[in-house]
């Protein structure tokens, strides 16, 4: 899209169904980036619901890119009033039923009567309130949620499978509705853009900030990162360390596997002092901590749209042994470092590979930090969102582009 002729200062109004810090999860990482690159252009209002266990310094590290933050408490226990309330009777999925909020509505309401030039919302879970608004809508919806609950409803066993199922036939239709209210919706892959079943999608990959330092190839360490309260990252892990860990193991005895990121299951805590592994939680600097690793996995088994974990890795300089629906469409191929391999004997011949050679790893570690920096700019990213915002209010207010 040219932005040659762009709109410049717009006055946006910025829905989140959480705060974008610290960046820990998929849409916080996101949506912090967007508001990091866009905030000193553009003049943001920054509306997001607030939990009571959000970090205390949320607000002040918003503080440099939002002309305002106003947050809407959401405590837990009227999210599960939601869904025990209206949850199994409701048309909508349960992920929306979730953030019913009449205070949230309320807020966005009142600032409806203010003149901004677009509203800018994160994921299909807002939905409700962004239909039929007055401004132009664009939806950053990172990934599909219809495909995201196909596969964990594939994935799942007993009661959690009936509830995927669910969630899925509600999606259905729920998950292309949202053209009816926007003008853009915005996907981190073409997969996710199909499945979404929306008419109005842009592909935009995940962003990622590639460190200064290098990391430390000679050390037999092999990491996994992420959201480990997210199913597919906890069924990752724990399929990773059944299947493949004890085989090379045997092979390389003083080799580690660190498992690092918050929302830690007793599944996977469980791992934590067997067969080298280590269980680390939430890290304070999770780029420092994969410095310190000689190579990554991402054997996802489910899930959906673009791992940050592979592209994180890949920056930090280290190859990343990925399963094909983790490696999904990033772009990367084996001399960038990053390794396809889905059965367990293909992983452990992978893993074995990499480990057996640290020249190997440090030169595809360069080739990947190479690949990430020209294909996975927040920069880059940020130009694009600009442009989608200038054809959003170009349409004019209330007009739905085709």
């Amino acid at each position: 899209m040219p932005a040659a002729d762009a709109i410049p200062g717009k006055k946006i109004l910025f829905l989140t169904a959480r705060m974008p810090f610290p960046p820990l999860k998929g849409d916080q990482v996101v949506a912090y980036h967007r508001l990091r690159t866009l905030g000193a252009r553009h003049e943001i209002t920054l509306l997001t619901f607030a939990e009571a266990s959000e970090d205390p310094g949320a607000e002040e590290a918003l503080r440099p890119y939002c002309a305002r933050i106003i947050r809407v408490h959401h405590p837990r226990w009227k999210a599960v009033w939601n869904l025990l309330s209206r949850g199994w009777w409701s048309p909508w999925p349960l992920q929306v039923t979730y953030y019913r909020s009449a205070a949230f509505r309320r807020r966005l309401s009142a600032l409806m009567g203010e003149d901004f030039d677009l509203v800018h919302a994160f994921m299909l879970r807002l939905r409700p309130f962004i239909e039929a608004q007055p401004l132009p809508v664009v939806l950053d919806c990172n990934d599909s949620m219809r495909l995201n609950m196909g596969r964990e409803a594939e994935a799942a066993r007993g009661w959690r499978r009936w509830v995927y199922r669910e969630e899925c036939r509600r999606l259905e239709s729920y998950e292309p509705g949202m053209d009816a209210h926007i003008e853009r919706a915005l996907f981190v892959s073409p997969l996710d853009a199909e499945r979404s079943g929306s008419g109005k999608t842009l592909v935009l990959p995940l962003g990622v900030t590639v460190p200064c330092g290098k990391a430390a190839c000679e050390a037999p360490v092999v990491a996994f990162s992420g959201n480990m309260a997210y199913g597919p990252n906890a069924l990752a892990i724990t399929w990773f360390s059944a299947h493949c860990w004890d085989a090379i193991r045997a092979r390389y005895p003083l080799a580690s596997l660190r498992i690092m990121g918050g929302g830690v299951t007793p599944a996977v805590q469980a791992l934590h002092g067997t067969r080298g592994i280590e269980v680390l939680g939430r890290v304070p600097d999770m780029a420092e901590a994969l410095l310190q690793a000689g190579l990554a996995i991402a054997p996802m088994q489910s899930g959906s749209g673009m791992q940050f974990k592979i592209l994180e890795a890949l920056a930090c300089g280290l190859p990343v042994v990925a399963s094909a629906l983790g490696r999904g469409a990033i772009a990367a191929g084996r001399t960038d470092g990053l390794w396809v391999a889905d059965d367990p004997a293909a992983v452990v011949e992978a893993v074995c590979a990499l480990l057996a050679d640290p020249g190997l790893r440090r030169d595809l570690g360069g080739r990947g930090r190479a690949f990430v920096s020209a294909c996975h700019s927040w920069e880059r990213a940020a130009e694009v969102v600009e442009a989608v915002w200038d054809d959003a209010i170009r349409s004019g207010a209330g007009h739905r582009l085709p």
